[in-house]
């Protein structure tokens, strides 16, 4: 079983520590959105997300506080690093 799920396009989730993640990936403005939840009796609970400029996700990999599975992190490094070779920067 994988340690994530793709579950759109350009968006993955996983779960850690009991709380629900997800990332999803924005070619137009090169950038990542991570947040995160907890389903409770009243429904979803959000964190505030974390927006992830191309270029610092490629520096420094995920935001910590995300626990994003490495094989994740390792995946949307090679996406990113996909689409600019192939011309899709902008």
């Amino acid at each position: 079983m994988a340690d994530y799920q793709r579950t759109a396009p350009s968006e993955w989730t996983w779960h850690s520590g009991g709380r629900n993640h997800t990332v999803r990936l924005f070619a137009s403005t090169r950038r990542l959105i991570w947040s995160a939840w907890v389903e409770s009796d009243a429904g979803p609970r959000f964190d505030d997300g974390i927006a992830q400029s191309y270029d610092a996700f490629l520096a420094n990999g995920a935001p910590q506080i995300e626990n994003a599975p490495a094989a994740l992190v390792d995946h949307l490094r090679q996406v990113i690093l996909q689409a600019d070779a192939s011309g899709r920067r902008r």
